[in-house]
Parts: C-alpha cells; sequence; structure tokens
C-alpha cells in the first residue's frame, strides 16, 4: 500500500472516531435535555379544566363553583351525572340522574356523616356526632322513623 493510501485511511479511521464520539456526545445532550423537559413537576394553574368528547360536549371539569373544588363528570348533554365536591367545611359525592335529581350521596358535615338524597324523600340520612342518629323519610319528606344513640348508650 503507497504512502497516500496508508495517511487516507489513518484519517479516514480518525474521523469516525471523531463522528463516533460527537454522535455519543448530542445522543447524551437530547437524553439529558428530555429527561429536563419531561422528568420535572408540571405545574397547570387554571380556574377550571374542562374535557370535551369528539363533539365537543364537555364531560367532564374539574373546576371551581361556590367556593367548593368539584370533579363533575358530565353526560352527552352536559347535565351533571357525577360530583365529587369539596370545601372548607364539607365533602360529598353525589350520583344524578338526567333530571339533576340526586339519586345517591354521601357527605361528611360538620355534624357527620350523611347517606343520603339530597331532598330526604324517601331516603335514609345517618348522621353523627354527639350521638347517632339514623332518620326514615317517606316520600313526601315526612319523617316516619328515627333510632337515636345517645352517648351513655355506647
Amino acid at each position: 500500500m503507497n504512502t497516500y493510501m496508508k495517511s487516507t485511511r489513518a484519517r479516514l479511521e480518525m474521523l469516525e472516531r471523531q463522528n463516533r464520539w460527537l454522535t455519543i456526545i448530542a445522543g447524551a445532550t437530547i437524553v439529558m435535555l428530555l429527561i429536563a423537559a419531561i422528568g420535572g413537576p408540571v405545574v397547570i394553574r387554571a380556574t377550571s379544566i374542562k374535557k370535551a368528547d369528539e363533539t365537543d360536549n364537555v364531560r367532564t371539569e374539574l373546576t371551581l363553583k361556590n367556593d367548593a373544588v368539584g370533579r363533575y363528570i358530565k353526560e352527552e348533554h352536559g347535565k351533571d351525572r357525577l360530583q365529587a365536591i369539596h370545601n372548607t367545611e364539607d365533602a360529598g359525592l353525589y350520583l344524578r340522574n338526567d333530571q339533576k335529581t340526586t339519586r345517591t350521596g354521601i357527605a361528611q358535615f360538620a355534624h357527620g356523616v350523611a347517606l343520603h338524597r339530597v331532598k330526604p324523600e324517601g331516603a335514609a340520612v345517618l348522621n353523627l356526632k354527639d350521638e347517632g342518629r339514623l332518620r326514615f323519610f317517606d316520600n313526601d319528606g315526612i319523617l316516619t322513623n328515627e333510632i337515636v344513640a345517645s352517648a351513655s348508650e355506647r
């Protein structure tokens, strides 16, 4: 092999080594930039976050309404079907029908826990505070029965 070929081959091998190192450095830099961009915490500040379906109907919403933070799952026409709500004093989970009537609910209030409908018609309400109280209401909202467990009976 002549001298020219040897020097060309040596130069080519040197360029290939440099190219490998540059490729490794560029790849590592890209990976570090991706990790920095993806791996860090992301904070989104908004008063409401809504997710719409393909026909642009809002189907779920995370928002602040009437000083209560709530998650609202909606049916296709936008009516709330499931509500999870929390404010400084209360928290509740409500299942509603298509007429916006609460069918089932569980809530934590200052007086205890209530298993109920928003209107007590035909419902049982369990309250806990100083005494346990289970109340039964008929369809007209009239109290039909009540069981009270005072602190002395426990």
